[in-house]
């Protein structure tokens, strides 16, 4: 499988991601594309035969079709995944989404991923360290921010102060991407989905990577994945490598990464 038409090099993304919270990856290989998006408008027919949509936002997507399985351990993003986590991680959370151009709705829907961790933690509005990075792959163009376009505020990972979710922050940057394109970004940093005015309808998928002693979101691993090769499974969220106390070079994605590293 051909890793990627255009990528960014590793130490450039991790040092981005560091200190603005996010970055473009690069573009996907357009066969890789393709075969994803094939695979996302079949789960989205499944759904609109059951009177969903025409808006969906399909939570634990993975599970929906094995055709979106290919990013979980797509080695570029994996490589930068382990350099910013560590090799104990796994998928947590996933979705797809679908938005066919619609009239402006009220709200801003500024967020941050995570739900109760930070308050739990008792670190918000505190500095909380970094438990998650989310992949988000776009199999539309987005022209321009009008197109629904998945916007970021840079270094709000590092805020220690509280933000209004329905204030447009002034340095806000909308991802005015191309078809294939990965974002990856600090599950800390404030970010929404603007409305999608446009013409073409937004497709995207987005999975979130965290440390396999964090619980997840998604359903619990599938046994009929149990022919996957050991990264998949471990990245599935596959309980059989023990998550607190892994011993040295035994998670398969520890042994996939001194491979390809040396």
């Amino acid at each position: 499988m051909s890793e990627a038409a255009t990528i960014a090099p590793v130490e450039e993304v991790v040092k981005t991601i560091d200190a603005d919270g996010f970055t473009v990856l690069g573009q996907a290989d357009p066969d890789l594309t393709d075969r994803l998006e094939h695979a996302l408008d079949v789960v989205a027919d499944e759904e609109r035969a059951k009177g969903e949509g025409p808006e969906l936002h399909v939570l634990s997507c993975l599970h929906c079709h094995p055709g979106l399985l290919e990013l979980v351990d797509w080695p570029p993003l994996l490589e930068v995944l382990v350099t910013l986590l560590s090799p104990n991680i796994y998928v947590h959370h996933s979705h797809l989404d679908v938005h066919p151009p619609h009239d402006p709705t009220p709200g801003r829907r500024w967020h941050r991923d995570g739900g109760v961790q930070g308050r739990e933690m008792r670190l918000w509005p505190l500095d909380q360290p970094r438990l998650s990075i989310k992949a988000g792959i776009f199999f539309t163009d987005v022209h321009s921010p009008d197109d629904g376009a998945f916007e970021l505020t840079p270094r709000s990972h590092l805020d220690t102060a509280s933000r209004d979710p329905s204030t447009d922050p002034p340095e806000a940057q909308p991802m005015v991407v191309p078809r294939g394109s990965i974002v990856l970004f600090d599950a800390r940093v404030w970010h929404r989905r603007r409305d999608n005015l446009g013409h073409s309808t937004r497709k995207a998928m987005f999975l979130a990577y965290t440390y396999r002693w964090i619980t997840s979101r998604d359903l619990p691993f599938d046994p009929s994945w149990a022919e996957l090769p050991p990264v998949r499974r471990q990245l599935l969220g596959e309980q059989t490598w023990e998550p607190f106390y892994p011993a040295p070079g035994e998670l398969p994605v520890e042994q996939w990464m001194a491979a390809r590293t040396g």
